[in-house]
């Protein structure tokens, strides 16, 4: 978020918070939530929301949910308030924007999925038991096959929470494997981005490999 003048803040601020229903629903309104965040989340929200007009954002309070997250459908930042870490939401998006736009996207799904074509096993690959990798084929729109790997179990388990999430806004929602392989890399750079950890399972040589090549880009 740029850094501006305290009375530049302050007019993004209320401007940001004039836009904001007062209609109540389920007890509470957009405003009401936004009010019940930190003075610092809200300064950081409303300042990132002036210099990003184009992206909307919408406010809940579920405790069931760890965190908000980032529909990239609707380019909509979901900031959750009862998140430890409510500004982090932000974060992904600006996160999964840079990915999309510097063209880093292969590099996250073969993270993640593997490259069946390169043999290029992933973090989430399914593996028999005979430790090979488990081929996924399909048919392309003219009829030519193609094959994936598999999303192990950990993976499904993982892709289920992620659209169960999104789902409760979007019943109609649907994740592709490549969704959840940027949704985790924005997660995860995000934690990084706000001093937070990472999962345990995560690769992190293969993270900061993707993280220097967004260091090298403007």
């Amino acid at each position: 978020v740029k850094v501006t003048g305290w009375d530049e803040l302050l007019a993004n601020h209320r401007q940001f918070r004039d836009t904001l229903s007062r209609r109540e629903v389920g007890g509470a309104s957009q405003l009401r939530i936004f009010d019940q965040l930190s003075a610092g989340d809200q300064i950081a929200i409303s300042t990132y929301a002036h210099g990003s007009p184009d992206v909307a954002f919408r406010f809940i309070n579920d405790r069931t949910q760890a965190s908000g997250y980032y529909d990239r459908e609707n380019n909509v930042v979901v900031v959750n308030r009862a998140s430890k870490t409510p500004v982090a939401d932000i974060f992904r998006h600006e996160v999964a924007h840079f990915v999309e736009r510097h063209g880093l996207q292969a590099q996250v799904r073969e993270m993640y999925l593997g490259d069946a074509e390169k043999g290029v096993v992933g973090q989430y690959t399914a593996m028999d038991p005979m430790g090979n990798p488990v081929f996924v084929e399909s048919t392309g729109p003219e009829g030519e096959k193609t094959y994936r790997y598999k999303l192990n179990e950990a993976g499904e388990k993982l892709k289920a929470e992620y659209e169960a999430k999104i789902r409760a806004v979007d019943p109609t929602f649907s994740m592709s494997d490549e969704y959840l392989a940027s949704e985790l890399f924005a997660e995860q750079y995000a934690e990084r981005l706000m001093g937070g950890g990472f999962r345990r399972d995560l690769s992190r040589n293969a993270v900061d490999s993707i993280v220097d090549a967004m260091a090298s880009k403007p």
